[in-house]
């Protein structure tokens, strides 16, 4: 199930991608290095959308995307945390350069995943 919802949210970004409303992983850097507070915000803002639609699958019973502590608020520095290490491990992964293009929205909800991964049953 969350292998579908994960793949839903995949296209519907894409669409987003073509709109160009979405930051690559170089026009993030490139900001952040001008302008830190406006990028924070828009992670934070990415972070939010994602927090909501995790709470939405909570209330209708389904499995959820990411399982944070229950006591943990997800703040603005840990949401640009979390994707400056899912950065990070990208281009560990695929390299620099094959990394500068991925989206950071998709990026924030795989660091998201991979921070907090939920123990289904």
């Amino acid at each position: 199930m969350v292998r579908w919802l994960v793949i839903g949210v995949i296209i519907v970004f894409s669409f987003v991608s073509i709109a160009q409303a979405e930051l690559t992983v170089k026009d993030y850097k490139d900001l952040k290095a001008q302008d830190s507070r406006t990028v924070t915000i828009y992670i934070s803002g990415i972070g939010t959308g994602i927090g909501w639609y995790n709470s939405e699958l909570q209330v209708r019973g389904k499995s959820l995307l990411y399982c944070p502590p229950p006591k943990l608020n997800l703040n603005a520095h840990n949401l640009v945390r979390i994707l400056d290490d899912e950065i990070e491990r990208a281009e560990n992964k695929m390299g620099f350069q094959k990394t500068q293009d991925a989206l950071v929205g998709m990026l924030l909800l795989d660091g998201l995943i991979r921070t907090f991964p939920c123990n289904e049953k």
